[in-house]
């Protein structure tokens, strides 16, 4: 249940930003996906987005060119994960700092994590994937003990 409220939050932060910045998109939003699954509104091809939540924090970023967002607790760590996919200059900083730029990243891209998480490094503020460079940002959320990383 909590899950399903935090995607219709998620999904609201997306409505009001779209309603704030793209007036000139009406509202209902048509969502369809990519053969990966990564999510578009329909007839709006030069406005992306991504949505995320984890926990108590829902996130929305929306651009004018691919973009990709992911939330995490801080407090989440996985040795098994850690070990298995990150290179070793990740190895050395946060999990969830990497974790969630990883998963920016690949939704930017739009491939998802069937790509390989391993295949690209994210300990600096760009990163190469399938012939593009991201640019990467991440916060430490201000009201609960989140990592938010952007990738565009």
């Amino acid at each position: 249940k909590k899950d399903k409220k935090m995607s219709l939050g998620a999904e609201l932060l997306l409505i009001k930003a779209v309603k704030l910045y793209c007036p000139k998109i009406f509202l209902p939003l048509e969502i369809e996906t990519n053969r990966f699954g990564k999510p578009m509104i329909k007839g709006a091809d030069n406005l992306h987005f991504n949505l995320a939540h984890s926990q108590d924090i829902a996130v929305c970023a929306i651009s004018d060119k691919p973009v990709g967002v992911d939330t995490e607790h801080i407090s989440r760590i996985s040795e098994k994960i850690r070990d298995r996919y990150f290179t070793e200059n990740e190895k050395k900083l946060d999990f969830g700092y990497i974790w969630t730029r990883k998963e920016a990243v690949v939704k930017a891209d739009g491939t998802g994590i069937s790509i390989g998480l391993d295949t690209f490094d994210v300990s600096n503020d760009t990163t190469t994937l399938n012939g593009r460079t991201y640019t990467l940002k991440t916060f430490k959320s201000e009201v609960s003990d989140h990592y938010i990383s952007l990738a565009w």
